[in-house]
């Protein structure tokens, strides 16, 4: 499922003006997980939106070295701020999930929230839970979606080395290095990235 032309038309007036987002990802975040969550972050806040990563559960310790992944909020480790940041929210990005139950209790907060919902995601038979669902299987990660999210809106000018490397973290640990689930646009993307 891509965006339409008058979905990505809509995206970019709700975008058009500073709001408050926050970004969810699924429980035992991996590398896709984190990447295309603090990338999203980053890109959003070049427009100066406030935008906030909530993890379900801690992430592994190999994924330190990501830029602004000490301001996850870690919802085991801070309920009250989770929760507060997804009911203050006027847009919420989903990423990474294709269902509200890999984000466990906050998949009925997410729910229930009155923010209009992305959804951004690589599994099979995604939840229409979200008010626009921008699914594709044969993506080989989040990650990658990501990227041609931030080219559907025209603003891959907007690509820095905090994006990038978070892009780069999800599409390689997503393929195993680029031994398997790949396709022509894995390798674009990658190309795309590398050349930033």
């Amino acid at each position: 499922m891509n965006l339409t032309e008058k979905e990505i038309i809509e995206i970019k007036a709700l975008l058009s003006t500073p709001r408050a987002v926050t970004i969810l990802t699924h429980r035992n975040p991996d590398g896709d997980a984190l990447g295309s969550s603090l990338a999203l972050k980053f890109f959003l806040e070049k427009f100066n939106h406030v935008a906030k990563v909530i993890l379900p559960s801690e992430y592994p310790f190999n994924f330190a070295y990501l830029d602004g992944i000490d301001d996850c909020i870690v919802y085991d480790l801070a309920r009250d701020k989770a929760v507060e940041a997804i009911k203050s929210a006027e847009i919420i990005f989903c990423l990474d999930f294709n269902a509200l139950d890999r984000i466990d209790r906050l998949g009925l907060i997410v729910d229930e929230a009155k923010a209009k919902k992305i959804l951004i995601d690589h599994h099979l038979d995604p939840e229409p839970f979200a008010d626009y669902i921008f699914s594709d299987t044969a993506a080989s990660s989040t990650c990658e979606l990501i990227h041609r999210f931030i080219m559907d809106l025209g603003e891959g000018k907007r690509i820095d080395n905090s994006i990038g490397e978070a892009l780069f973290t999800g599409l390689i640990t997503d393929t195993g290095s680029f031994k398997y689930s790949t396709n022509s646009m894995t390798y674009r993307v990658a190309a795309d990235l590398k050349d930033r």
